[in-house]
């Protein structure tokens, strides 16, 4: 069980990690998609923004794989916990409903107050 923990800790570790890098990307890319439109903007410029733009838009397709490793990195993270959820309800039903064995004391101030309140 604590194998099970710690493999979906891992997963959501990769998983944040990845996110968190994909994020910095996209921030950075939606300011330089803002500054190409201005670039754009501006027709005497257009032949000399091309390349620039054909890189943009390759960065930008290479970054669809990130996607799919932060997809497929959340999904083993789930599939990671539901497994623990699992082998945790497995081992609670496992467990005695009542541990008999165990007495209550004979000394408790709930039961005093509780006796007063009678």
């Amino acid at each position: 069980m604590l194998r099970r923990l710690i493999a979906a800790r891992d997963e959501l570790a990769k998983f944040t990690n990845e996110l968190n890098t994909f994020n910095s990307w996209i921030e950075s890319a939606y300011r330089t998609l803002e500054d190409k439109e201005v670039a754009l903007s501006k027709l005497d410029n257009l032949s000399g923004q091309s390349e620039d733009v054909r890189e943009f838009v390759s960065d930008v397709i290479a970054h669809q794989a990130d996607l799919r490793f932060i997809t497929m990195s959340a999904q083993k993270f789930v599939d990671e916990s539901k497994e623990f959820l699992t082998l945790l309800n497995d081992y609670r039903t496992t467990l005695p409903a009542r541990f008999s064995h165990v007495a209550a004391p004979v000394d408790s101030v709930v039961r005093e107050h509780a006796a007063m309140a009678r």
